[in-house]
């Protein structure tokens, strides 16, 4: 990738609106390029420029009637062959790429591209990759017990979320501008001085009340000191 599409890819990458130039009329790229962040996207884009200009079917002479489910690729550009495995209706090569990196291979491509398909299968699409990933809700951290069927925690993490996502949206988008940056870190740190303030003064009151729940009355406003 060169110095000018890298400097792009890394201040748009998580713009949900930015497209990139597709290379190849494949409705597969397209998908690629609307599902994946813009940098994974241009990993994509070279194995499905290889799948159509540099890999190809290599007929294999002693098939026993599994042919439909084992494949021979060529990779030109590599001078390897692969061996793809299209068994019940899954795709696996024995490069490996997929279960590596969760993104697909030239050779699988090949395969699709080759039976006319026009997506990509739901399953083959990581979301770790995608342009929405830090819109779905957290789970198995640490520390924390996430309940499927608990719709208030479910709705609290999606919050947490879009928050998460709005933040890092704003901080790639004024990287580039110091006045910006300045100015979002002013207004940050004054919310976040007026949390601490906030949160500060209803810590006193949770522990007035839990003094007047152990006495079981409330603490007087004032106290009168009678004469011996």
């Amino acid at each position: 990738m060169d110095a000018q599409r890298w400097k792009y890819s890394k201040v748009m990458a998580d713009d949900k609106n930015c497209y990139p130039k597709l290379t190849t009329p494949l409705l597969l790229e397209k998908q690629a390029s609307e599902f994946y962040t813009i940098l994974i996207f241009y990993i994509l884009q070279v194995e499905v420029q290889a799948a159509c200009y540099t890999c190809g079917h290599l007929p294999s002479p002693n098939t026993t009637g599994s042919e439909n489910d084992h494949i021979s690729i060529i990779d030109r550009e590599k001078d390897k062959e692969y061996k793809d495995d299209l068994s019940d209706n899954m795709f696996s090569c024995s490069c490996k790429m997929f279960e590596r990196i969760g993104i697909l291979c030239r050779h699988i491509l090949w395969v699709l591209k080759d039976r006319g398909f026009d997506h990509i299968p739901k399953e083959y699409l990581a979301l770790r990759w995608s342009k929405s990933a830090t819109s779905h809700p957290l789970s198995n951290v640490v520390g924390i017990s996430v309940l499927a069927d608990c719709v208030s925690i479910e709705s609290r993490q999606n919050n947490i979320s879009e928050l998460w996502s709005e933040v890092f949206n704003a901080v790639s988008l004024v990287e580039e501008n110091e006045e910006h940056c300045d100015a979002l870190f002013q207004m940050l740190r004054s919310f976040n001085e007026k949390l601490i303030i906030s949160v500060k003064s209803g810590k006193s009151k949770d522990k007035k009340a839990e003094i007047e729940m152990v006495l079981g009355s409330k603490i007087p406003t004032e106290a009168t000191i009678l004469p011996p």
